[in-house]
C-alpha cells in the first residue's frame, strides 16, 4: 500500500477544496432535500445530511440548527 502513495502535482494541490462544517438555521420552506443539496459531495447528499444531523425520520422545524458540510476557503501559505 505504501508504494501506491505519490507526491501530488502543483495542479492537483491547487484543485484541492477543503470541506468545513457550517451550522445553519432551518428556514420556513426548507426541506431535507433543499438543504442537503448544498452539501459538498457528489453523491449520497441526503443520506449524509440525515446521518450528520441525526435526523432519522424527524421532520425539520424552522429555527432548528443543522450542520452542512460545505466547501471552505483555501488557505494560502503555511
Amino acid at each position: 500500500m505504501i508504494n501506491s502513495l505519490r507526491k501530488i502535482t502543483p495542479a492537483e494541490a491547487t484543485a484541492i477544496r477543503p470541506r468545513i462544517i457550517r451550522v445553519v438555521t432551518v428556514a420556513p420552506g426548507d426541506t431535507v432535500q433543499s438543504l442537503s443539496s448544498k452539501m459538498a459531495y457528489r453523491d449520497y447528499k441526503v443520506d449524509r445530511f440525515i446521518a450528520l444531523n441525526g435526523l432519522g425520520n424527524a421532520p425539520l422545524v424552522p429555527g432548528q440548527k443543522v450542520k452542512l458540510v460545505v466547501y471552505g476557503q483555501r488557505r494560502t501559505g503555511t
